[in-house]
């Protein structure tokens, strides 16, 4: 006959046990609130570039108003002044282009304009940045 052993288990064994497991839970608690900052870190970087964006329309939109207006009121004519007032503004034929920004956003714009009013033809969001030709020299023909 075999003789059957049997394995006993002290209290030091369960206390490992119970510090393994404690330990294991405060890893997954501070890992749990390490990603909630970031994501409470990212939805307050959305909510800032929303409103950045928001406000970047409106005064797009508020800028294309005065120039409506004004195309209304003088036949189709604008001013030289008025478009040079404007951030990288100018005429080209019966086109008025000019950038609206606010910190690193830009917002590109341009309105067709007649003696009826002002029409959008170009209503882009740009990010403000300028590419410079020689970052892509490197990159050849791929």
């Amino acid at each position: 006959m075999s003789e059957k052993r049997k394995i006993a288990l002290g209290p030091g064994a369960s206390s490992l046990i119970l510090i393994a497991v404690a330990l294991s839970l405060t890893v997954l608690a501070v890992l749990t609130m390490i990603s909630a900052r970031n994501d409470e870190n990212l939805a307050k970087r959305s909510v800032e570039t929303r409103e950045e964006v928001y406000a970047l329309f409106a005064q797009g939109e508020r800028t294309f108003a005065e120039i409506d207006a004004m195309a209304k009121k003088n036949g189709g004519e604008i001013p030289d002044e008025f478009a040079e007032g404007l951030e990288d503004g100018y005429i080209d034929e019966n086109q008025i282009f000019w950038t609206e920004k606010i910190g690193e956003r830009t917002l590109e714009c341009a309105s067709r304009v007649s003696a009826e009013g002002a029409e959008w033809t170009i209503h882009r969001l740009g990010s403000g940045v300028e590419w410079e030709e020689e970052e892509f020299d490197d990159w050849g023909d791929e």
